[in-house]
């Protein structure tokens, strides 16, 4: 593993990229190639190897000790001044120098050496507690170095610094944990342009890959990068493919003491900065895929030895035998034992050691009633396969999405896994783990997973998965504004209604937050769209699983809304509800696609009760659209009450930056076309009874102009 302040997934050990965006760094330090030490008096160094290493603490978790033999320097160094290009944080990564060593068979060493300088002080935190994550059920610490450099002198820090060994379980709060360990290296007197340099090593790897090596090893980062030295390095009869992911690079391949050696060098490697709303299938950081995989089946092979079922047991085969006796569809049987274990097995990951990626017999998830995403499509299978149906568990990736297939087959390219169940010519993805989901499969909403590695079919290379025709993801909202009564506020009545994957994200929600703190979070919006609105009465919160549908109803009064002007009333009433669909991505220029996430289908509908019939004459329906969405709108009169209409419908999920410009045009015509104006008549001027007053007042306020002076009062 890696310090917590380097993005760690670019190693591949599953902890993710930074991508904060903070203000360009202010150059306070004079870039330089690298930290030179000062010489030190000989009676300082005489003493320095009386006791190299402080004392560790008797089950402490890690170790002390020198740099391994088989680290190699750093190649290429050079002493041009380096500097760090605008864009990034206001910290400078100097060195980042990491070095796999791997064994005949399993046996895998990472060196990791960083040198780090905090440019300003909002930086300074993270450059003086480094974070050192790993995994003692299967990987060994190893701490060489930790020093501080302060104008060309080096001070050793190993002794005094203060090493905490946490176990944070930072995704307890998503009832998971994995047992992997924190090293916090804290520092004392560490100052803005201090030079931070820590080595060490962390040994061994989870053996439930059986030997075969994958990772992905960083090209560049959310800071720029002076020196870059990767390096792998094994024996030669190990077969090391590689391939660049968001660049075209490669590595230097050769021969040194018979073992085969893969490496890197980089200067001035400029910061890559993430733009807000990427689709997780574009690879923002550029990285070096390895992998010792050589096609997606060994890949195959490798999962299918994981996911073996367990003969049929009596608890199983009984709760099978249940679930015959409901009778039904295969579509309805099938829909009976995923809401089982959705909602019967409560979700916990216990992802220690191998069973990181190892399921537990479906047994035993089934006795426990307890289990994470692969023990719950083990259980879910053998209970489909025991109703007589094909159920297959797939391997995705919640991270990379249809992006799957741009990696190396590998292992570590799947963070997650689904099941994929057969009813003759229909395939459904499903997925155990969700909550809440609708009660029958052709109701229940389907997330797109973009690609995913279907296990034991026999086929070569991950598969697309994408909703199913018939899937719904639709938003429904009103707004039924209620001014037939000019002696009493204004009332006005909000629904939103959600179906199919929709109604899964509402209700997931409601659940966490509750229906009242989300109907307050809704009105304050209403509040700061129409100032002056005040909520009425209680939420109204009508839940159908079986027709996946939810429906949230809220009431608001307005003393005077609009504006009166000559027996007219004025309103301006927003369509906030549409807000998220029309939204446009913060940049003024993008290099990276904006991602659409908005529900597939939206429909709003404004209606307006006047204190008197509304003449006003239905109008031409009007359309903006491109192959990103399409937005229609008109206004209908419905025996006097007026409703407007607008349908959004998404037709793509990104915007690539070729096409922003054209995009952000027709968002623009889209907001025009929800806009809602309406002027009410008070007065029917048509009445001939009011004829003869509205001539009497002409003539008293013709002869009271008449009699003005012409002076100021």
């Amino acid at each position: 593993m890696i310090a917590k302040f380097w993005p760690a997934a670019a190693l591949a050990l599953h902890l993710g990229l930074a991508g904060a965006q903070t203000p360009p760094p202010r150059s306070t330090a004079t870039p330089v190639a690298a930290p030179v030490a000062k010489a030190v008096p000989a009676a300082k160094a005489a003493r320095a190897t009386v006791s190299a290493y402080p004392a560790v603490p008797p089950g402490a978790g890690y170790r002390f000790g020198p740099a391994p033999a088989w680290v190699k320097p750093v190649p290429g160094a050079t002493t041009a001044a380096r500097v760090a290009p605008p864009g990034a944080k206001a910290r400078r990564d100097l060195l980042l120098d990491i070095q796999t060593q791997l064994a005949p068979k399993s046996a895998t060493s990472t060196w990791i050496h960083m040198q780090h300088m905090a440019l300003d002080t909002s930086t300074l935190r993270e450059v003086s507690e480094p974070q050192i994550s790993f995994n003692p059920a299967y990987q060994q610490l190893v701490i060489h170095k930790v020093a501080v450099v302060r104008g060309g002198q080096r001070e050793d820090r190993l002794k005094d610094a203060r090493i905490e060994l946490m176990r944070r379980e930072q995704q307890l709060e998503r009832q998971m944990i994995d047992g992997v360990r924190t090293a916090l290296v804290v520092l004392r007197d560490v100052r803005v342009g201090d030079v931070v340099d820590v080595a060490y090593t962390v040994e061994g790897e989870n053996p439930i890959f059986e030997g075969r090596f994958a990772t992905l090893l960083p090209l560049a980062g959310d800071v720029p990068i002076d020196r870059l030295h990767l390096r792998v390095e094994g024996p030669a009869g190990r077969v090391l493919q590689t391939q660049g992911i968001a660049s075209d690079l490669q590595p230097e391949r050769f021969e040194e003491g018979g073992r085969q050696v893969l490496r890197v060098v980089r200067e001035n490697v400029p910061a890559v900065l993430e733009e807000a709303a990427t689709p997780p299938w574009f690879k923002v950081y550029p990285a070096l895929h390895v992998s010792e995989y050589a096609t997606w089946a060994d890949v195959n092979q490798w999962a299918r030895g994981l996911f073996a079922p367990e003969p049929l047991q009596p608890a199983v085969a009984e709760r099978i035998a249940a679930l015959k006796a409901e009778g039904g569809t295969p579509e309805q049987q099938v829909a009976a034992a995923l809401r089982f274990v959705q909602d019967e097995v409560r979700y916990f990951s216990a992802s220690l050691g191998e069973s990181s990626h190892r399921p537990k017999p479906a047994s035993r998830t089934l006795a426990e009633r307890l289990g994470d995403c692969k023990d719950k499509v083990v259980l879910l299978n053998a209970l489909v396969t025991g109703l007589g149906f094909d159920a297959r568990p797939t391997l995705i990736s919640m991270q990379r999405n249809r992006g799957v297939p741009n990696f190396l087959p590998s292992h570590d390219v799947f963070d997650h896994v689904i099941s994929r169940v057969q009813l003759g010519d229909q395939v459904y993805f499903l997925d155990p783990t969700i909550n809440g989901q609708g009660l029958s499969l052709d109701k229940r909403g389907y997330f797109p997973y973009g690609s995913g590695l279907v296990i034991g079919a026999g086929t070569e290379a991950p598969v697309a998965i994408q909703p199913p025709a018939f899937a719904v993801d639709a938003l429904t909202f009103r707004q039924d504004w209620d001014l037939s009564d000019l002696g009493r506020p204004a009332r006005l009545t909000t629904s939103f209604k959600a179906a199919g994957l929709a109604a899964e994200r509402w209700r997931a929600t409601v659940a966490q937050a509750g229906s009242d703190r989300l109907a307050e979070s809704i009105g304050g919006h209403y509040v700061k769209a129409v100032p002056g609105l005040v909520s009425v009465g209680k939420p109204e919160l009508v839940d159908d699983r079986a027709a996946n549908e939810i429906e949230l109803k809220l009431g608001f009064e307005h003393p005077a809304p609009g504006r009166y002007e000559r027996g007219l009333l004025e309103l301006e009433l927003p369509s906030i509800e549409l807000a998220d669909a029309l939204a446009l991505p913060p940049e003024a220029r993008r290099r990276q696609p904006f991602m659409l996430d908005s529900a597939r289908r939206m429909e709003l509908r404004i209606a307006i009760t006047g204190p008197r019939p509304i003449p006003q004459q239905p109008s031409a329906p009007q359309q903006v659209s491109d192959k990103h969405f399409s937005m229609q709108a008109r206004v209908e009169n419905q025996s006097g009450t007026l409703v407007s209409i607008s349908r959004y419908e998404r037709r793509s999920d990104e915007v690539l930056p070729a096409d922003l410009d054209s995009y952000r045009e027709r968002i623009g015509r889209a907001r025009l076309l929800s806009s809602n104006r309406v002027r009410l008549s008070l007065i029917d001027f048509r009445d001939k009874a009011l004829t003869g007053q509205f001539e009497g007042i002409d003539r008293r306020l013709a002869r009271f102009q008449a009699a003005r002076p012409d002076t100021l009062m």
